[in-house]
């Protein structure tokens, strides 16, 4: 018999199915979490990459070139001292050759020799620069550095004669200073001052008694006050106005006109000055003293043997009296002869003939003098005129002396130069060397051996002849 079974339902447990359930529901969580991960990570851009600059070239700057101006020269600091040194070269090794440059209403030739070197140390006003570095600067091309810069420049009526191109060629001059003046910065220190030669003592006289820094107000005064000196041909030179005098001599005696000049410019204490001059004179020629008690005596006897001499020869006392009194007219009638001369020349659209005096222009356009007894005057034997001179090597000791007091002695000497700018017509060198060749190369040898003997540089300045009037 066959026996039929019923089959069995199994039923699912409640608490799997929710652990089931629970299961994939994190897995597909899981899966979405890590998908989204994968892509974002592929799309995203790649880190970006840094690499170093490449190295920046230093670029040097373009060196400029001043006609008359100044280049500065950089220090490390204030307090440090330059490095680099102007080498001193012996003057008569070099030529000197001739540059044109442009002058209002003249054409001058300038000739430059030596090399000079003129860096100094301050730190006050009325003595020394302000700290702030050396500057180059150039007159008529002759260069000199420092931070103290000194101008002397001869306003005597014999600078503006007209073979030296008379008052256009002294403008000139003043205005080219006045230039390179309004170009200082106010680090710098200045001075300026005109000298006369008139007689025998040199008159001064200054824009300051000291350096002054060349600030604006500074260089607007002396822009006003430079335009007071020799303004017109009756109104040259200094005429007892001067303000500075000397602070020591050679002891009994008259200094010649080029040693005071050159005391006067040490004694403003500047690391460089420039002096210009219509002339120049050996420094240790022609310095006289007075003379000793053994030369008084000789003087003595050479006037009584003079005045022997005269009575020879028939000029009594009574006989010189009439001469005296010839000579006395014939000064009176040539003084007022020149007084014409020069009224014809002022009428005639010119201005006064400067540089000259009744006398020299008497010897070329005036009856002659009266004739005089030969042979020397006793009056010559006097002591005020005959003339004793100092020794080169005593003018030279009295140099040093100067030096020594304004600039210091040994290692603490401060460096200085003294540059000479010698002004001459065109028409008076060739007259200089139709007169005596040797001589007029025996005076640039003087002019050359000043700038090497104080470390400074000459220049020849040239101007053409003024056309005269009347």
């Amino acid at each position: 018999m066959i026996s039929q079974f019923k089959k069995k339902t199994r039923k699912l447990n409640p608490m799997l199915l929710n652990v089931i359930v629970i299961s994939a529901i994190l897995h597909v969580v899981a899966a979405v979490l890590i998908g989204g991960w994968i892509v974002s990570t592929s799309m995203a851009p790649p880190e970006p990459e840094f690499a170093p600059p490449p190295p920046t070239e230093k670029m040097v700057p373009k060196k400029i070139e001043y006609s008359v101006a100044m280049a500065q020269q950089q220090k490390k600091s204030v307090s440090s001292k330059p490095k680099k040194r102007i080498q001193v070269k012996a003057i008569n090794n070099l030529n000197t050759p001739k540059i044109n440059i442009a002058l209002p209403q003249i054409n001058t030739k300038i000739g430059v020799a030596g090399i000079g070197k003129g860096i100094g140390r301050g730190s006050a006003l009325g003595g020394g620069g302000l700290g702030m570095g050396a500057k180059a600067v150039s007159l008529f091309k002759v260069k000199a550095s420092g931070e103290r810069f000194l101008f002397l420049v001869d306003c005597t009526d014999r600078t503006m004669t007209d073979i030296k191109g008379g008052l256009k060629a002294y403008n000139a001059i003043r205005d080219e200073i006045t230039k390179l003046i309004n170009g200082l910065p106010p680090s710098i220190v200045f001075n300026v001052g005109f000298f006369d030669k008139a007689g025998p003592t040199v008159q001064f006289l200054f824009f300051k008694q000291g350096l002054q820094a060349a600030t604006p107000s500074a260089k607007s005064e002396f822009a006003s006050w430079v335009k007071t000196i020799n303004r017109d041909a009756d109104n040259v030179g200094i005429d007892n106005n001067g303000n500075y005098r000397l602070t020591k001599k050679m002891p009994r005696s008259t200094m010649n006109h080029s040693l005071q000049i050159t005391q006067v410019a040490m004694e403003q204490k500047a690391d460089a000055a420039f002096i210009i001059s219509g002339s120049w004179t050996d420094l240790y020629e022609n310095v006289r003293r007075s003379p000793d008690k053994k030369e008084l005596d000789w003087l003595k006897k050479e006037r009584d043997k003079a005045k022997k001499a005269y009575e020879k020869a028939g000029w009594d006392r009574a006989k010189l009296r009439e001469y005296a009194k010839e000579i006395a007219q014939w000064t009176r009638d040539a003084q007022l002869a020149f007084k014409a001369y020069q009224e014809k020349r002022v009428k005639s659209g010119g201005n006064r003939q400067l540089g000259t005096d009744y006398y020299k222009w008497a010897q070329k356009n005036f009856k002659d003098q009266p004739e005089g007894p030969e042979g020397d005057s006793p009056e010559m034997y006097t002591p005020g005129n005959y003339k004793f001179f100092y020794e080169k090597k005593e003018v030279q000791a009295y140099l040093r002396s100067v030096i020594d007091e304004n600039y210091g002695t040994g290692a603490s000497r401060k460096k200085y130069s003294m540059n000479l700018i010698v002004f001459m017509g065109d028409d008076e060198i060739k007259q200089a060397m139709d007169k005596d060749k040797d001589q007029f190369k025996e005076d640039q040898r003087v002019w050359k051996g000043f700038a090497r003997d104080f470390k400074g540089r000459f220049s020849l300045l040239k101007s053409k002849t003024v056309a005269i009037k009347g």
